[in-house]
C-alpha cells in the first residue's frame, strides 16, 4: 500500500521542486521518528539499548539532509525564477530524475560523509583507545563537533540561503514592475 501511494505521488507531481519538497518531508520524518524513539528511551532505558546510539546517528545525518535540501529546493526556486528559460531547457533535456538525482545523491553524501565520525564513534571504531593520546581523539571530538555543526549546518546555509532568496526577491521586484509597466502601456 505504502509503495502503491509513493508512486501515486511521485506521478502527479510534475516539477522537481515537488519531488525535493517531498524529500524533505522524508528527511523531516527520519528527524521526528528517531527523536522519538529517543524520547521514549528516555522514560523505558531498557527498550532497545544498543539502538539508541544508532538512533541519534541517524538523527543528526537527517538533520543534516533536510539543512541540505532545503539549500537544494532553493537553488532549484533560485533558477526556476531567475532564469527561466534556461530552467526550462534544463528540465526537457536532462529529464526530471536526472535533475532530482543530482540534487539528492550528493545531499546524502555529504550528509553521511560529514557524520561518520558520529557513525565510527556509535560503532566503536573511533574511540580514546584507538588514540594513543587521549587528548588527541579530544582535540578531533571537538572538532568535528564544532566544525561539521556549526558551519555545514548553521552558518553556511545562512550566508547561501540569505543570498539566493535576496537575488530572488530582487528579480521578482523586476518582473513585478516590468508586468505593472506593461498593463499600464496596454491600457
Amino acid at each position: 500500500l505504502t509503495h502503491y501511494i509513493t508512486v501515486s505521488i511521485f506521478r502527479n507531481m510534475r516539477n522537481v521542486f515537488n519531488h525535493l519538497l517531498v524529500f524533505l518531508c522524508m528527511a523531516d520524518m527520519i528527524v521526528i521518528f528517531t527523536n522519538l524513539f529517543l524520547s521514549i528511551r528516555v522514560f523505558i532505558p531498557t527498550l532497545l539499548p544498543d539502538l539508541g546510539p544508532w538512533s541519534d546517528g541517524i538523527c543528526h545525518i537527517a538533520v543534516t539532509g533536510s539543512v541540505f535540501l532545503t539549500i537544494a529546493i532553493t537553488i532549484e526556486r533560485y533558477y526556476a525564477i531567475c532564469s527561466p528559460h534556461t530552467y526550462q531547457t534544463r528540465v526537457l533535456e536532462r529529464g526530471h530524475w536526472c535533475i532530482i538525482s543530482s540534487y539528492i545523491v550528493p545531499v546524502i553524501l555529504t550528509a553521511v560523509i560529514l557524520n561518520t565520525p558520529k557513525i565510527l564513534h556509535i560503532g566503536k571504531i573511533f574511540s580514546v583507545k584507538s588514540f594513543s593520546n587521549p587528548q588527541t581523539y579530544i582535540k578531533v571530538a571537538i572538532l568535528s563537533q564544532v566544525f561539521h555543526p556549526l558551519s555545514t549546518t548553521c552558518v553556511l546555509p545562512v550566508i547561501i540561503l540569505a543570498f539566493l532568496n535576496y537575488r530572488i526577491l530582487v528579480k521578482s521586484r523586476r518582473l513585478n514592475s516590468s508586468t505593472c509597466r506593461q498593463v499600464i502601456s496596454m491600457a
